[in-house]
């Protein structure tokens, strides 16, 4: 890929209605079991956990688990696992004093690759339909 196609790429994984609806339900679905407490429920409580899904995502997106060199062979992307143990560990800025320890990081960070990973087991083997 080129840097512009590369550019593009991160706007559209970024900025899309995808990535506003994944937030969305992630928000949605967090009251279920309250985390953090401390954001509360109703409104104020779903915005806090929106905010936080997006900007996680926005964070967590930067670069693919393995990355493409020029030749066309796969490495280990040092830069997508950076950037998933960073967000894990940057959210915890704006998380509330009881979530935003080392360990609830940690937490995150394994929570965040193995869904990674749960996601791209269902886009690679997940019929797809073909648009006209």
């Amino acid at each position: 890929m080129t840097q512009s196609e590369r550019v593009h790429d991160y706007f559209k994984t970024n900025f899309s209605a995808t990535s506003v609806v994944a937030s969305a339900a992630s928000a949605g679905l967090s009251p279920l079991n309250n985390q953090p407490e401390e954001w509360g429920q109703g409104s104020t409580g779903y915005s806090g956990r929106y905010l936080n899904a997006y900007a996680s995502g926005v964070l967590r997106h930067t670069r693919t688990l393995l990355a493409r060199r020029d030749d066309g062979s796969r490495r280990v992307s040092i830069s997508r696992l950076g950037g998933t143990a960073g967000t894990a560990f940057v959210s915890r800025i704006w998380q509330p004093a009881d979530t935003n320890g080392v360990g609830d990081a940690w937490s995150g960070f394994a929570f965040s690759m193995g869904s990674q990973a749960a996601f791209n087991v269902v886009h690679e083997f997940f019929p797809r339909r073909n648009v006209k």
